[in-house]
């Protein structure tokens, strides 16, 4: 390596593994954002326990804190809905514990604003009418997703 690469490295932060060529990133990056597996059609855990939570009292507004608490810290269990251990306490919540509730509510609820109370946390409420139920949740967002990938594929 000549000392040039050394140098364009260290300023730039360049870092080359496994023999990556720019062509080969920029084929993963554009393959990453075409298939987007995060919004394919598949409901996560979150996205159950945020219907399940707002399921029980429909015409309630909940807030991303209250929904938050329901779901990573419920005494009894987790939520990938295992036990916790006789004497293991709750997590604290986290900022990204808010962040995943903020993107897993819309497929099964709607956004009412947000509230004036410390923090500003956004109020949501049980869809009404239209999709509810997981497989008209899954077609959705499906539909979804090949909508937002025509316009990539045809270059705008």
């Amino acid at each position: 390596m000549s000392s040039e690469d050394r140098l364009r490295r260290l300023v730039r932060g360049d870092h080359k593994q496994f023999n990556d060529t720019p062509e080969g990133s920029a084929r993963a990056r554009a393959a990453i954002k075409d298939t987007r597996p995060w919004e394919s059609g598949r409901i996560g855990n979150i996205e159950e326990w945020v219907a399940k939570t707002t399921m029980y009292d429909p015409d309630r507004l909940f807030t991303t804190g209250e929904l938050a608490r329901a779901i990573y810290c419920n005494p009894a269990f987790d939520q990938n809905f295992r036990f916790r251990g006789k004497d293991e306490k709750p997590p604290r919540l986290k900022s990204w514990h808010y962040l995943a509730i903020r993107k897993a509510a819309p497929a099964f609820a709607d956004c009412m604003g947000r509230s004036t109370a410390r923090g500003r946390p956004w109020l949501w409420r049980l869809r009404r009418g239209g999709a509810f139920f997981f497989v008209e949740i899954r077609e959705a967002k499906t539909r979804d997703q090949a909508e937002r990938q025509e316009p990539c594929r045809q270059g705008f």
